[in-house]
C-alpha cells in the first residue's frame, strides 16, 4: 500500500511543477524551460511502467487492504492521465512559444544589425566609398520589404497563439512586433537620414 501512495505523491508533486511552470521572458530562458520541460515529460512518460506493476501487485494484496488498493489505484490512474495531458499540453505550448521567440528574435535581431551598420558607418565627407554606399541603398531597401514581410508573418503568429488562449501570454506579447510596417519604416527613415 505505501508504493502505491509514494506513486500518488509523485504524481501530484509533478502536477505541480507542471501547472507552476515559467515559461521564460527571451529566448534562453524560454529555451532552458522547454529542455527542462522535455526532461520533465520524458519522466512522466516513462511513470506508467510503476502504475502497470501496481496494477499487477494487485493481486498480492490482501483480501482486506483490496478495496483501499483498488481506490488508492484508481484515484493514481486518474491523477496520472490528468498529468500526462498537462504535461503534453506544456510541451506543446513550449515548442510553439520557442519557435516564436526564436523566429522575432531572429527579425530583431536583424534589424537591430542594420541600424547598428548604419550608425556606425563613417558619413563624413573624408570617406572616399560614398557612392557605393549609395549603391546599396535598393539592396538595403530590398531586404527591408523581404524582412517586413517576415515580421508581419510573425506578428500573425503572435496574435493566433494570443487568440488561441497560449498561456505565455506575457512574453508573446513583449516579443510579437507590433506594428512591423511602422518599425521599418522608421528604421529605414533612421537608416536615410544619416
Amino acid at each position: 500500500m505505501r508504493y502505491i501512495q509514494d506513486l500518488l505523491g509523485w504524481v501530484e508533486e509533478n502536477q505541480r511543477r507542471v501547472d507552476d511552470g515559467q515559461w521564460g521572458s527571451d529566448l534562453p530562458t524560454v529555451e532552458s524551460q522547454l529542455g527542462s520541460h522535455r526532461g520533465l515529460h520524458q519522466s512522466v512518460e516513462e511513470f506508467r511502467s510503476k502504475i502497470e506493476r501496481a496494477k499487477a501487485d494487485e493481486s498480492q494484496i490482501s483480501p482486506v487492504s483490496k478495496a483501499a488498493y483498488r481506490e488508492y489505484l484508481g484515484k493514481l490512474e486518474l491523477q496520472y492521465r490528468k498529468l500526462q495531458s498537462a504535461s503534453k499540453a506544456r510541451l506543446q505550448d513550449l515548442d510553439q512559444l520557442h519557435a516564436f521567440v526564436t523566429a522575432a528574435t531572429k527579425e530583431l535581431m536583424w534589424l537591430n544589425d542594420k541600424e547598428e551598420e548604419e550608425v556606425n558607418y563613417d558619413w563624413s565627407e573624408r570617406n572616399t566609398n560614398m557612392a557605393a554606399k549609395k549603391d546599396n541603398y535598393s539592396g538595403l531597401m530590398r531586404d527591408l520589404e523581404l524582412r517586413e514581410k517576415r515580421m508581419n508573418g510573425v506578428q500573425v503568429t503572435g496574435d493566433k497563439l494570443l487568440r488561441d488562449g497560449h498561456p505565455a501570454r506575457i512574453t508573446i506579447e513583449v516579443r510579437r512586433p507590433r506594428r512591423p510596417r511602422r518599425r521599418l519604416g522608421t528604421a529605414s527613415t533612421r537608416l536615410y537620414q544619416l
